[in-house]
């Protein structure tokens, strides 16, 4: 699976954790190596394919 992530800043929280729990229930489909991640990283929601993309630490 691939996910790219183009990022808005400054996401509501209750939006933010909507995006959170979609990619990691998505995620748990996949083997870990089966997984890209792509991002631009800036504050805000692109934090959030940096910090977890699977919704594994």
């Amino acid at each position: 699976m691939r996910v790219g992530i183009p990022g808005h800043r400054g996401l509501p929280g209750p939006v933010e954790a909507h995006v959170r729990e979609l990619l990691a229930a998505k995620a748990k489909e996949y083997a870990a190596r089966d997984l890209i991640g792509m991002s631009r990283i800036a504050d805000g929601p692109d934090a959030v394919a940096r910090a977890s993309p699977s919704g594994r630490p």
